[in-house]
């Protein structure tokens, strides 16, 4: 793939005239090959930003630069072809089988309501199999467990053929089996020079794909390079309560205990 970087250069956000800055003067990259994970708690701004990346809200100050493009100022269709969102849900009226509404993500990009070519139906058919969608090629959405409706989401986006994927929570409604496929494809998709950014409220996710990671405090985000220089002291005072972090020869990595969250590290 040929080379690819996402510049956040000092953006600022707030609700509202006189509400607190979401965050204020944030500036960060990505490059192809990157996974970012924004770790926190609920409510601390994570979903927020990559909602600004996507300019659904429109940051107050600052600018965004998608391999040399303001997406700011940029249109509908030219984010398309640059910037692909994964949110936590998709609707449960969903109508259209899931082969069909996976395709559509071909259609982003093109900005044009049209049916897939034999190409986008093989490469539809390509993730679906590498997503372990397939037996539900055929089944509506609207049938579908929410689990299975964000592997369908995450798809979608994958057909969207850009160079940045966005994911707002991608395992938060997922089984442990299908939490371990959407992490496997995330870092299958990075060792193919995606660039992906990724929110979370566990750190073992994090750890488990060794990724960079931006601690989301509410007002700021502190990063880190890779997982491993982020400190238990850093992440205590972000999630606010006492951890566990050890190494477990049953899985063969660290994982990280959450007491108040009821969390544990597969």
């Amino acid at each position: 793939m040929d080379s690819f970087e996402l510049i956040v250069d000092a953006i600022s956000f707030a609700y509202g005239k006189g509400q607190p800055d979401i965050f204020s003067e944030l500036s960060f990259s990505v490059k192809a090959g990157d996974a970012l994970a924004l770790l926190g708690r609920n409510g601390v701004g994570k979903s927020t930003l990559l909602s600004c990346l996507m300019c659904f809200n429109h940051v107050q100050k600052g600018h965004i630069y998608c391999n040399g493009v303001d997406l700011i100022s940029a249109s509908i269709k030219e984010r398309a072809k640059l910037i692909a969102f994964v949110p936590q849900i998709i609707g449960a009226d969903i109508a259209y089988t899931v082969r069909d509404y996976t395709s559509f993500g071909a259609t982003l990009r093109t900005g044009m309501f049209s049916s897939p070519s034999k190409e986008e139906l093989e490469k539809t058919d390509a993730i679906m199999e590498m997503l372990g969608i397939t037996a539900l090629r055929h089944k509506p959405c609207r049938d579908l467990s929410g689990g299975q409706r964000q592997l369908v989401a995450i798809g979608r986006a994958l057909l969207q053929d850009t160079r940045l994927l966005l994911m707002d929570e991608p395992t938060s409604a997922l089984d442990i089996r299908n939490q371990v496929i959407v992490l496997e494809t995330i870092e299958q998709l990075r060792a193919q020079g995606y660039a992906i950014i990724f929110t979370t409220h566990l750190p073992e996710q994090a750890l488990l794909l060794n990724s960079r990671v931006g601690l989301c405090r509410g007002g700021s985000i502190d990063f880190y390079d890779s997982v491993s220089d982020v400190t238990l002291e850093a992440l205590e005072a972000v999630y606010k309560t006492k951890l566990s972090l050890f190494y477990s020869d049953t899985v063969n990595r660290t994982v990280c205990v959450i007491p108040q969250l009821g969390q544990k590290g597969m």
